[in-house]
């Protein structure tokens, strides 16, 4: 059994899920993070060791399930049912970023967040979404990755998605949106899974594209570890404290 706080539930949408101080306190600076379902975004290791450190520093970390990433769904078998979706809906991350918009005006018109101290965060595919909600809305102007995913075309599973989507909801497709934003990736030194060089090229895009509209030092970041776990996708202790310590540094003066 999870130690879950209970879900503030939305009008639409899925429930959502915090950790961090009591909502009853009012306004907080807040976090919405994602990796897995909520549950284990936030309530299990290593996936909510950021989550943690943040929560201890008086700032709320809500998330809630990445598409196909229920409690009861297989994690594994996610990104072969994010194919399938694609090749149905090529509306597919729109879709979650709708989703995503509706519960950042609930959490808003609730109370319990402050929106001029609001960040995103997500690991791996969750980097994925988190980005394109940043990009997507102007209320975050802090964007965390933990070894995301920028370019599909690595993952074997969506091999047969059209070339033309793939560019469309790759990172570097969101730069100009971006530019103003602070952005801080950490990324394996050699990460096959999602791969290091994809991470890379997406960063030179995004500063490219900040510098070529008078932005003479982008606030864009990726900081290369050297890479563990399978395929070199995993992410140590040390670095989820890192970000989780450079957010807080953001967002708390």
């Amino acid at each position: 059994m999870l130690p879950i706080n209970a879900p503030l539930i939305p009008l639409h949408g899925s429930p959502i899920y915090y950790q961090g101080p009591s909502v009853e306190a009012g306004r907080k600076p807040a976090v919405l993070f994602f990796a897995l379902s909520a549950q284990m975004s936030l309530f299990v290791d290593p996936f909510n060791q950021a989550v943690i450190r943040l929560a201890q520093n008086d700032i709320r970390v809500f998330s809630w399930d990445l598409p196909f990433h229920s409690q009861e769904q297989d994690p594994n078998e996610a990104m072969r049912q994010w194919t399938q979706e694609f090749q149905r809906n090529p509306r597919f991350v729109d879709d979650f970023m709708d989703l995503c918009q509706e519960n950042v005006n609930y959490l808003i018109g609730q109370g319990w967040v402050n929106s001029d101290t609001l960040a995103v965060a997500g690991l791996s595919r969750g980097g994925f979404m988190a980005t394109h909600l940043a990009a997507r809305d102007s209320r975050f102007k802090i964007v965390l990755g933990f070894a995301p995913l920028t370019q599909p075309q690595p993952l074997e599973e969506i091999e047969h998605i059209s070339i033309n989507l793939l560019e469309r909801i790759a990172l570097s497709s969101l730069a100009p949106q971006l530019i103003h934003k602070q952005l801080r990736f950490y990324m394996g030194n050699r990460d096959t899974r999602v791969s290091t060089d994809a991470c890379y090229q997406f960063i030179r895009t995004l500063t490219d594209t900040a510098f070529a509209q008078g932005i003479r030092s982008p606030q864009v970041e990726l900081i290369l570890y050297p890479s563990i776990g399978y395929k070199g996708h995993g992410t140590p202790p040390f670095i989820f404290e890192e970000g989780a310590d450079w957010i807080k540094r953001q967002l708390i003066a």
